[in-house]
């Protein structure tokens, strides 16, 4: 439980309100100025079609590059934790909480403060700095090596979505996806699920 409320914390306070606040501040603009500023814009059905399909080429990568890192670090002598479970109990309740903590509030969190405020204060930098800076910073809070590539590679495909959709939204949309497969692969896996 108390893993829950640090990482909802972290989530919701250090990468989403206070950033929020203080740019607001900052900037002398309105949360929802700010939130226009981060790219925060509706998007159509069409791209919310492609950001599902996108999303769903982005789990079959991480599987593949995972697997690519894991075993060259194996081959250095690297072995990370490979932790435990996140199910104490497989239970649905179980599943919707860590569907809420691990993909829907890191989408919409970890994406506003990466593909909306890092991006957007990048973009005077030009097109490639503010991705690979964005993307870089993305890999990094992580804080896991083997995490780092393959979170770094995810950061330059949203950030370059981000800019070419003018919205945020698919760029969270393609987050929540890849994680919420992670947890309902794990999920199915513990119950013996297909």
């Amino acid at each position: 439980a108390g893993n829950y409320v640090v990482n909802g914390i972290i989530q919701v306070v250090i990468m989403l309100l206070l950033p929020l606040i203080l740019f607001s501040v900052m900037r002398k603009r309105s949360i929802g100025g700010t939130l226009e500023d981060c790219s925060f814009k509706g998007v159509s059905f069409k791209e919310v079609l492609i950001s599902i399909a996108i999303g769903i080429i982005v789990f079959i990568l991480n599987i593949f590059l995972s697997t690519i890192v894991s075993f060259i670090f194996s081959l250095l002598g690297y072995a990370p934790d490979a932790g435990g479970s996140v199910y104490a109990e497989p239970t649905v309740g179980n599943l919707i909480l860590s569907l809420l903590m691990t993909a829907v509030l890191p989408a919409f969190c970890e994406e506003f403060a990466h593909r909306g405020m890092l991006l957007s204060g990048y973009k005077v930098l030009g097109f490639k700095k503010a991705v690979l800076y964005s993307a870089l910073l993305f890999g990094l809070v992580h804080l896991n090596v083997g995490q780092f590539f393959f979170a770094s590679l995810v950061g330059i495909v949203l950030a370059c979505v981000t800019l070419f959709s003018r919205s945020i939204i698919p760029a969270m949309i393609i987050h929540f996806l890849n994680n919420a497969i992670s947890v309902y692969l794990e999920f199915s896996a513990a119950k013996g699920l297909p």
